[in-house]
């Protein structure tokens, strides 16, 4: 008896050792995390749903392909592609496209591009710029190693001065 409850102590202190014990809550926090992944996915369907997408599950998939890839909240991803699809009047798919594209081109280098492209809408509207174009300033930017937001200065400053150009000076150019 003595040698079988020895062996069941033994036992019951492996089965709690900090290893096992690490190992468990390990398991526990992954469960936890991909719970939290799913909620997230259903609850920008959701909100694509809301806003009247048309394939909110081909929208939602694209998002998270670039949360997975470029690291920016697939939920900061959407609102954006929907803040320029309002502004601009692009589809959510040509402004997914659009998004993904200056990513791969390095556009997000200053971590900011999403933030940056939210905030500045209307100003380059205002300066007649395209998305795209504007991207291109600001990538380039960020790979000369300026912040976006003196990079954004920049633009904004050349184009007043071209604008306060007097116009037999602007055909001259």
């Amino acid at each position: 008896i003595k040698n079988i409850v020895s062996s069941v102590s033994s036992q019951i202190r492996g089965a709690f050792s900090s290893e096992s014990m690490s190992n468990l809550l390990g398991a526990f926090k992954k469960l936890k995390d991909e719970l939290q992944f799913t909620k997230g996915l259903q609850a920008n369907e959701t909100m694509l749903r809301q806003m009247g997408i048309p394939n909110p599950e081909e929208i939602n998939a694209k998002a998270h392909s670039l949360e997975k890839r470029w690291g920016d909240a697939s939920n900061n991803v959407l609102k954006t592609a929907n803040v320029m699809s309002n502004g601009l009047g692009y589809s959510m798919e040509m402004s997914m496209g659009t998004l993904e594209n200056f990513y791969e081109k390095g556009g997000n280098l200053n971590g900011d591009m999403l933030e940056e492209l939210q905030n500045s809408l209307p100003q380059i509207k205002q300066m007649g710029m395209s998305v795209e174009d504007y991207l291109g300033v600001m990538t380039n930017g960020a790979k000369k190693g300026m912040s976006s937001e003196n990079t954004f200065k920049g633009l904004e400053q050349s184009i007043a001065a071209i604008e306060n150009l007097d116009k037999n000076k602007l055909n001259e150019i």
